[in-house]
């Protein structure tokens, strides 16, 4: 029989104990929310050249509609993420899904332009406290020996959601319209929502911080691991750091790793978003068909969630912060290829998809990363400000790529160009090297 009188905290409980069925199925609800989480992220990429043609728009429309989400969710990730580290991540996560959920439904119902731009604005709001508190709680319910590995598998459903609002735009746009697409993706939001609210559980490690006498612990830990439960061992909380969140962070961890990580997040979001929302709109403009441009952008993403199945595998093998900065370095022969081949579809097709391998694979290789870093009692809080500094580099991206098509630069200088930010992130994260062995504010130090 086990000796749980040497565990003391939760996180010592989950890396000695096999992973129960209860933490299989907190990993596959997070995977389900996120997934539509990335559909309705990624689907006003898809349907913008539709809403621009029938509300006659300008040719900057676009930018400004793309815009306004990654604003929101910019702001979201700033207040959301420290409100999960106050009031749960399984609570404000769930809240934010319903609200998106009805707020990308109306999207599809809205007859002006400019009630499409508030109310984009208001879902990114949303949109920026869901991936960051899903993170955090597969990272908690993970152990530290494949913590990487899940992560990356379960935030695979982010860019498979988003993969598939290509296919799926590129058979109703033409038949059903714009409209029919946002409502198919607010009402599966709203139906996951109503599924992981009656099954998802709150975090382990949250309740034992914040909530150290909550009835749900006993009831939890029974379903992770009963013997614990019946040989009577009650686990210590975690030190809850006091102040402001943001001061709490930088108390939490060293200054400068977190910025490092701000740099990488914002080099990598800024890449993966402009590739992402522009790249339909760049492959049309060198004659691709939108049903064509639709697939190919696709694969972008399908390259992503692969990349980072096999990226998240080696992180739990190697120092995780080299094989970032390697893989991100290894971006801009994918993004050379994307700008050398653009004539030819098959092949910026397969460039594309090694584009998708090492930027959105290698960002989520980081946010399993920065999970790993940052101690429970800042978990969120550190994710999501790395997410909105990320967020914001994705609002620079938009605008850069707006302005160099409008200094008339072609898809193929604005591609190559992305290799430079790629660069800068590669080397933020091979510097994070003196960090790896941070600190902690509190008894948890991490994987790494």
């Amino acid at each position: 029989m086990q000796d749980f009188s040497k565990l003391r905290f939760v996180s010592d409980l989950v890396n000695e104990s096999a992973i129960s069925r209860q933490q299989y199925l907190v990993y596959i609800l997070c995977f389900v929310l996120v997934a539509v989480d990335g559909f309705d992220t990624a689907v006003i990429g898809f349907v913008a050249p539709a809403i621009k043609a029938e509300f006659g728009l300008g040719p900057h429309s676009i930018a400004i509609l793309i815009t306004a989400g990654l604003l929101g969710a910019i702001t979201g990730t700033s207040i959301l993420g420290p409100a999960a580290d106050i009031f749960g991540r399984t609570r404000v996560m769930l809240v934010a899904t319903f609200i998106y959920g009805g707020l990308t439904m109306l999207l599809g119902t809205l007859q002006s332009f400019e009630a499409i731009l508030a109310v984009r604005f208001l879902a990114g709001i949303c949109f920026g406290g869901v991936l960051p508190c899903a993170i955090a709680l597969t990272a908690e319910y993970a152990p530290h020996r494949k913590r990487s590995s899940l992560i990356t598998a379960m935030f695979c459903g982010f860019t498979i959601g988003s993969a598939s609002v290509g296919f799926i735009a590129a058979w109703m746009l033409p038949v059903l319209g714009w409209r029919a697409v946002l409502l198919t993706g607010g009402g599966l939001a709203i139906l996951v929502g109503a599924l992981c609210w009656a099954l998802l559980p709150e975090s382990l490690q949250f309740l034992v911080a914040r909530r150290p006498g909550h009835k749900s612990i006993g009831h939890i830990l029974g379903r992770i691991a009963p013997a614990a439960l019946k040989a009577g061992w009650v686990p210590q909380p975690d030190a809850v750091p006091e102040g402001r969140p943001l001061r709490a962070l930088f108390e939490a961890r060293p200054m400068g790793g977190t910025l490092l990580l701000w740099l990488s997040a914002f080099a990598a979001l800024m890449c993966t978003y402009l590739l992402a929302n522009w790249l339909p709109v760049l492959l049309t403009q060198e004659g691709y068909s939108v049903s064509k441009a639709a697939v190919v952008t696709a694969m972008f993403q399908v390259g992503g969630t692969i990349g980072s199945l096999s990226i998240g595998m080696v992180m739990d093998r190697r120092r995780p912060n080299r094989v970032l900065g390697a893989v991100w370095a290894g971006s801009t022969f994918a993004l050379g290829g994307i700008a050398l081949f653009t004539p030819f579809p098959i092949a910026v097709a397969i460039a594309v998809f090694f584009a998708g391998v090492c930027i959105p694979g290698g960002q989520i290789g980081s946010s399993a990363y920065a999970a790993a870093w940052y101690p429970t009692q800042v978990r969120t809080t550190g994710i999501s400000w790395m997410s909105g500094i990320g967020r914001a580099g994705a609002l620079v991206g938009s605008l850069v790529a707006g302005g160099l098509l409008a200094l008339g630069l072609g898809m193929q200088m604005i591609v190559a160009l992305l290799g430079i930010p790629m660069l800068l992130g590669a080397g933020a994260m091979f510097l994070h090297e003196r960090y790896v062995a941070p600190e902690a504010a509190g008894p948890e130090t991490g994987s790494i």
